[in-house]
């Protein structure tokens, strides 16, 4: 019965720890059992204008002119990732992530939206099947930053 509880408790420092270093809205919509599937089986993370949770929804841009592509590449520098670099549109950084220091892949573009401007960005983890939320840390970091 020892080694029962001894386990369950080590699973959850194992996947509690991980997902809190990466501040994961759990109680956000759609809700903690549906996040912890996607933190707990995905390896990537999208921020577009309509994603269905609202924490990975890109900002807007309404005010008829294109706001600087450099703005992306500065956000990313601003938030201290690592080879920013510019290609065809795209602008691709290097995320270290805190736990292990895993790095992760993220590439943003703006893109044309309705009556204005948002952004597309993707954010991957090279190794693994599950990043525990750190994916989704990275895109909200970088729309924070561009607001």
């Amino acid at each position: 019965m020892k080694w029962l509880v001894a386990i369950f408790v080590l699973s959850l420092v194992a996947i509690g720890l991980p997902v809190a270093l990466n501040h994961a809205p759990l109680f956000a919509p759609p809700g903690p059992l549906a996040r912890l599937k996607v933190y707990l089986s995905r390896h990537r993370a999208s921020l577009t204008p309509d994603h269905p949770w609202p924490s990975l929804r890109s900002p807007l841009w309404h005010d008829g002119s294109a706001p600087d592509p450099r703005a992306l590449a500065d956000a990313m520098r601003a938030l201290g990732w690592e080879a920013v670099r510019e290609d065809a549109g795209w602008v691709h950084a290097q995320v270290v992530t805190p736990w292990l220091h895993f790095r992760d892949d993220v590439r943003a573009r703006m893109i044309p939206y309705r009556d204005g401007w948002s952004v597309e960005a993707i954010s991957e983890s090279r190794l693994g099947k599950a990043d525990f939320g750190a994916n989704e840390y990275h895109l909200r970091m970088l729309r924070e930053s561009l607001r």
